[in-house]
């Protein structure tokens, strides 16, 4: 009986290790896993960092998971550049289809490639400042990396964004044929396996009443505008201060190196705010079921988990009014999208929620994509 020759396929997310770019690997990962069936004559090799743990029963042989040391920006690109060029010749690998589940693609002329575009940085339309701390990463991302990123792209180069902007900004910023991109939506069924979290009551009567921004502290994220808001109600609305200080804006930075923290102790606002450094994902579900209001000010986002989170808890969002916002969460009763810079909307609306905190019905979309469709695009470009 003659052997079958299996289709090899390389998949790269050397740098998936934290938030929403872990996601997209553990998603892709458990799915793989389901799929196992489905790919009997495929060989997958999943290159990973050191660290990064994948939790799974039964891995199949057609399996095979690679821990790189890959801690840097400057790792990083030496191993796409020069190091798995090396890797797949040492292997005598002949590769059907190359895989990235990390923006950038591969250094490889004349093949096919997938790449899972989640990088909102080097194709949003805004500068930064190299000489600015919180910015000089996102300059890299923005001038250095995206050339690099232009140059692994080639015209069998396949693109997956999970929202509109993307698609355009994709477009706009690499000139890439609408036909090479797919948008397709993270997996949010498994938000189903928690409905614990919703049916947990553990009275919380006694806990402040708390306002939910999870996010790291990065300037497009939009802390420092919360901070400005606080500022000016206060300064707007004085006979607010005491309903406003049996509230607390919870920011999940850390106290002792976060810059925003600096600047509200300066205000002398530290009672309005709790900082509760890195949480783990049991803690964040927690947070989101204790919460009454959520904010989620962010201005680039590639999807924004966020607010599926939150709407899956009820809450009511206050969120800018972009059209990721809208994709989303295309019909949830609970989300007041605000003028991103209007300074006063977002002071009306948050005295607004304060005064009138109200609830809503578990919401999770439905969305036409999902992981089948990619997983249905590795099969036809291998």
């Amino acid at each position: 009986m003659e052997s079958v020759i299996k289709k090899n396929i390389i998949v790269n997310a050397v740098s998936l290790k934290n938030g929403g770019a872990r996601t997209i690997l553990l998603q892709f990962f458990n799915q793989l896993i389901l799929k196992q069936n489905d790919f009997r004559d495929f060989d997958f090799y999943l290159f990973i960092c050191d660290g990064v743990e994948l939790d799974a029963r039964d891995i199949p042989i057609s399996l095979q998971i690679v821990h790189l040391p890959v801690n840097n920006i400057v790792e990083r690109v030496n191993w796409e550049v020069f190091g798995l060029r090396k890797w797949i010749k040492e292997k005598d690998l002949n590769v059907s289809l190359f895989v990235s589940l990390q923006s950038i693609g591969f250094f490889f002329n004349d093949k096919n490639q997938l790449i899972y575009y989640h990088n909102p940085i080097p194709v949003y339309p805004k500068r930064w400042n190299i000489w600015k701390k919180n910015e000089t990463k996102l300059w890299i991302y923005k001038t250095i990396f995206k050339k690099i990123m232009r140059w692994s792209y080639n015209d069998n180069s396949v693109f997956i964004a999970q929202v509109k902007w993307v698609e355009q900004a994709l477009k706009d910023t690499f000139y890439i044929n609408g036909d090479q991109i797919h948008i397709i939506k993270p997996d949010i069924s498994s938000f189903q396996n928690r409905i614990h979290f919703l049916n947990d009551n553990g009275a919380h009567q006694s806990d402040p009443n708390y306002i939910y921004f999870p996010a790291t502290e990065y300037p497009y994220k939009n802390h420092l505008f919360i901070v400005n808001i606080l500022s000016r109600l206060l300064q707007t609305a004085p006979n607010e201060e005491p309903l406003l200080s049996t509230w607390k804006i919870i920011f999940t930075l850390d106290v002792n190196t976060s810059s925003i923290y600096q600047i509200i102790k300066q205000r002398g606002l530290e009672k309005y705010f709790l900082f509760t450094g890195h949480v783990s994902y049991n803690e964040a579900m927690k947070y989101y079921q204790k919460s009454k209001l959520i904010l989620f000010p962010s201005y680039i986002e590639t999807f924004g988990l966020p607010l599926i989170e939150a709407a899956f808890f009820g809450k009511k969002i206050l969120a800018s009014d972009l059209s990721f916002v809208s994709e989303v969460l295309p019909d949830y009763d609970g989300l007041q999208m605000i003028p991103l810079t209007d300074e006063d909307a977002w002071v009306k609306a948050l005295l607004d929620n304060i005064n009138h905190a109200a609830s809503f019905d578990s919401y999770l979309p439905n969305y036409e994509t999902g992981w089948d469709d990619f997983f249905g695009l590795i099969k036809r470009y291998s």
